[in-house]
């Protein structure tokens, strides 16, 4: 049902529902027990509802009694339409007052929007008020900023009169020839003023269109703009042609101020390259070398000219603090001058100059002049570039290799080459090099192949060998002017010299096939002459080469041509002495002296010492390990000691071999000595100090061995404690004389074991012979 409400100025209102609050008012059935409410349920049943009556009353039928029930039914009926009629009656009161209410409030609102009517209107009035004055306002701030705009343009324009009078001060009336200018103005002074007039003019958008403004400047600022510019490339002009950086920096300091450093700078550099392209082509080259040294001389002026530029352009200079128109601090001038040119000044005249001479001096004419005199032209430039090369310049070649925090700043902390160099031999050089180069090697080639006959068996002829090495010698020399080019024809004279020493190995390889190893004797043989002429043209071409002063790095050593000789006669030498063979040795050393040493043109002093030395070593350690040492062979060996040792005088001085030949003369006593003199000796040291401690051991074991009968003494030898023959025993000794001790090591080890058995053995039978083998045992132990 609907909510009815009671008046809004109720603080309770009634809410009201027409099921719910009309049960809750019904009283409770005395009879029954329940209250209405089950009336309102939405399962109420009329039908249950009678049986539960009917249950309720007794069992025997009574109508009074439903007349009662029907009774209190219709009384409750009663009641509850009574009850409904109150409350509509009620609730029709209370719609009323609240109708009232509404109508009161509606008054309400119609008085509030009379008067919110009336404050609009007030509110009308009042901005009409407020508008008029604002209005008023702002076309006061109009004309203020106006006039303020007004008044810096008066400002500015009489500052800029100041300035245009200050610059008539510092350059007065000029004339047409700048020249007539320079003795009577100030023209760095007058830049800083133009750079502040024109930052003038241009500041608040521009003071043109200023009558008094424009006609100055036409009148007055312009011709003198155009004289500091032309006086400033005269002053540029003049520095350069007289090499003075100072002046030039004056002039340059002057361009930067104008703000037409980079542009004029770049458009002089380029001038120049133009002027010299034009002086190039009009030169002539009929008498080529004569030509070619003038306009070198023109080269290197011009390029000094543009290096005093280029110095002029990278010295360091403060920030001019007074007048705030300077150039920006960020870059310095010789950025501002790549930023035009995309190149260091220097480098771009010098790459424009040399490709303009490159061409020149290349052309079909004169080029085979020129390459095949290249080292004149070398020397031509060179000699001339040194004033170039200084320190303090920079040596940056191309814009890419500039440093990132600007040119200016780093050019004092690096030392680098100067770019003309470079550029010089990268453009003009360097292709004439390559070719010079190339018919330098072939002539060096051709000389070397004709120091060689075509057979493969034959020397080469020495005055063929003299003429290659003067060839060589002189194609140095010439190149000797630029450390590039030398170093190229080095690497030619090289290859040249190691081409020789191939043919040369090839041909001394046949040779050895046949004469190695060789026949001892002093019949001439053919093949060893023409070794030996091998040999001398290695030393001649050697020799020659040291004494031209021809740099090659690793010249052969003809010393070890000669090896090969030697190293056969010491073999044939070895073989012969373990055969007893003095007749053969006698030979050999002929042989030596005959075949090496005589048609050799080599010293060959030290090497025949060591020769001797080594064969008198191996003959010794043979001699001292005969067994068994009867007195027959004692016999023997010293009548061979005599021939040997006169063999071994024919070829060296033997005293000059030390030991070996002291060893050699201690021989004979050595054999002949008892054993108590023997052991008298090794103690003392003395007498046998130049014997190595395995021979003199050695031969005290195998006298011992040779001098006692013992049982199974074969087994007490060296050579069999090693498991070794006499023989293989032998040869290793003699293997090992030039060799470190160490490697002997197991021989010692073999000689001590021997010299303790035999001592143990020989106490009671032979207390001599105990006494000599205790003694090696001592000897043995030092």
């Amino acid at each position: 049902m609907d909510v009815i409400s009671a008046d809004l100025n109720s603080p309770n209102p009634v809410h009201l529902n027409s099921t719910q609050d009309a049960s809750s008012s019904l009283p409770t059935s005395p009879e029954t027990g329940s209250d209405h409410s089950q009336f309102l349920s939405t399962s109420f049943s009329p039908l249950t509802y009678a049986q539960k009556l009917v249950q309720e009353t007794p069992s025997t039928p009574n109508l009074d009694k439903f007349d009662q029930i029907h009774g209190r039914l219709q009384t409750k009926i009663d009641d509850l339409q009574q009850k409904t009629k109150t409350l509509i009656t009620s609730s029709q009161s209370q719609l009323l007052d609240q109708i009232v209410g509404v109508r009161t409030i509606d008054s309400s609102l119609s008085a509030i929007e009379e008067q919110i009517r009336e404050i609009k209107a007030y509110m009308h009035a009042l901005r009409s008020k407020i508008r008029v004055p604002h209005t008023q306002a702002v076309a006061y701030a109009r004309q203020a900023a106006n006039l303020q705009a007004a008044m810096r343009f008066a400002r500015l324009t009489a500052r800029f009169m100041q300035l245009a009078r200050k610059l008539r001060m510092q350059v007065p009336d000029i004339v047409e020839e700048a020249e007539d200018n320079n003795g009577r103005c100030d023209w760095a002074a007058a830049a800083l003023t133009l750079a502040d007039i024109d930052r003038t003019v241009a500041s608040n958008g521009g003071l043109t269109g200023i009558f008094v403004v424009d006609n100055e400047i036409k009148s007055s600022v312009e011709p003198r703009r155009r004289g500091a510019l032309l006086a400033a490339e005269s002053m540029v002009s003049n520095g350069m042609q007289k090499n003075n950086a100072s002046d030039v920096g004056s002039g340059l300091i002057v361009l930067a101020n104008l703000g037409a450093l980079g542009n004029v700078v770049a458009k002089k550099v380029r001038q120049e390259a133009s002027n010299w392209a034009t002086y190039v082509s009009s030169a002539s080259l009929n008498d080529t070398w004569v030509d070619i040294a003038s306009l070198v001389d023109e080269l290197l002026a011009r390029g000094l000219q543009i290096r005093t530029l280029e110095k002029a352009l990278a010295r360091r200079r403060d920030v001019v603090t007074r007048f705030d128109v300077s150039v920006d601090n960020s870059a310095g001038f010789l950025d501002s001058v790549v930023a035009q040119l995309g190149d260091r000044a220097l480098a771009f005249w010098w790459r424009a100059a040399v490709a303009v001479l490159s061409a020149r001096i290349l052309a079909a004419p004169t080029r085979a002049t020129v390459t095949t005199g290249f080292p004149r032209l070398v020397r031509a430039f060179f000699p001339k570039l040194e004033p170039l090369v200084l320190a303090h310049l920079g040596g940056v070649t191309t814009v890419r290799e500039l440093p990132s925090k600007g040119v200016t700043q780093d050019l004092h902390e690096e030392e680098e080459e100067e770019p003309g160099v470079l550029i010089l031999w990268d453009g003009l050089l360097a292709p004439l090099a390559t070719e010079y180069c190339a018919r330098a090697a072939t002539r060096m080639n051709g000389s070397v192949k004709r120091c060689f006959g075509q057979q493969i068996l034959s020397a080469p002829v020495k005055k063929n060998v003299i003429a290659a090495v003067r060839r060589i010698s002189a194609e140095t020399q010439l190149a000797s002017a630029d450390s590039r080019l030398s170093a190229a024809v080095l690497r030619c004279a090289s290859d040249s010299v190691n081409e020789f020493m191939q043919e040369i190995n090839t041909r001394i390889t046949h040779v050895s096939a046949t004469v190695l190893p060789p026949v001892l004797n002093n019949d001439p043989n053919e093949l060893l002459s023409v070794y030996a002429g091998l040999v001398n043209a290695v030393q001649t071409l050697c020799t020659g080469l040291r004494e031209s002063d021809v740099c090659i790095q690793q010249l052969p050593d003809p010393y070890t041509l000669v090896e090969p000789l030697f190293a056969a006669a010491q073999i044939g030498i070895s073989e012969a002495v373990d055969q007893d063979d003095l007749q053969t040795v006698e030979s050999a050393m002929q042989w030596i002296q005959s075949q090496v040493i005589a048609p050799i043109e080599l010293d060959l002093c030290r090497r025949t010492q060591m020769f001797v030395k080594i064969s008198i070593q191996k003959y010794v350690r043979t001699t001292l390990l005969i067994y068994p040492m009867t007195e027959e062979a004692k016999l023997h060996v010293v009548a061979n000691v005599a021939r040997f040792e006169f063999a071994c005088s024919q070829l060296v001085s033997l005293t000059d071999t030390g030991n070996a030949y002291a060893s050699l003369r201690l021989l004979r006593p050595l054999l002949f000595m008892d054993s108590k003199q023997l052991c008298k000796n090794i103690e003392n040291g003395d007498m046998l100090k130049c014997l190595p401690k395995v021979d003199l051991l050695g031969f005290v074991i195998y006298r011992i061995v040779s001098e006692v009968e013992l049982a199974d003494k074969e087994m007490l030898l060296p050579h069999a404690v090693l498991g070794w023959t006499q023989v293989q025993l032998k040869e290793y000794m003699l293997d090992q004389v030039q060799q470190e001790p160490p490697l002997l090591d197991n021989v010692l080890d073999a000689q001590r074991w021997s010299l303790d058995q035999l001592a143990q053995k020989l106490q009671e039978i032979s207390p001599e012979h105990y006494d000599l083998a205790s003694c090696g045992l001592k000897h043995l132990a030092k």
